[in-house]
């Protein structure tokens, strides 16, 4: 358990996906550490699945779902990436940042004897250095 718990509704726009990449990554790792945490979200989860099952279907617009279908069949389907393979060295990282973690990445030192690394984060604006 986390001596920092995170808020419950910071956890629930995370299991509901409504984070930021940034944000969301570092409540990905929080979860991932804090068994706590990793329970509130399957919990919150399951609360929306099930809130999902019992709602009432709403109607559909027939011509909009065509169009919408007809908009999903020009986008391209990455394939499966192959199976996760840690890099020697960060086999301590949890999965969803070591999944970040790229082949060109590496340690740098920063002010005060800090050192960063720099993560992928995909659809993420490039900032100029």
């Amino acid at each position: 358990m986390s001596r920092h718990p995170a808020p419950e509704e910071l956890l629930l726009d995370y299991a509901a996906g409504a984070l930021a990449q940034g944000p969301a990554l570092a409540v990905a790792l929080h979860v991932a550490l804090d068994a706590d945490a990793r329970r509130t979200v399957e919990r919150l989860g399951a609360l929306g699945g099930a809130l999902m099952e019992s709602s009432e279907e709403a109607a559909v617009d027939e011509a909009a779902l065509q169009r919408t279908l007809a908009r999903l069949d020009g986008i391209a389907v990455e394939p499966r990436p192959a199976p996760y393979v840690p890099r020697p060295g960060f086999e301590w990282a949890p999965a969803p940042l070591a999944h970040r973690i790229g082949a060109e990445a590496k340690w740098r030192r920063v002010l005060g004897g800090f050192e960063e690394i720099r993560l992928r984060l995909p659809h993420a604006q490039k900032r100029q250095e």
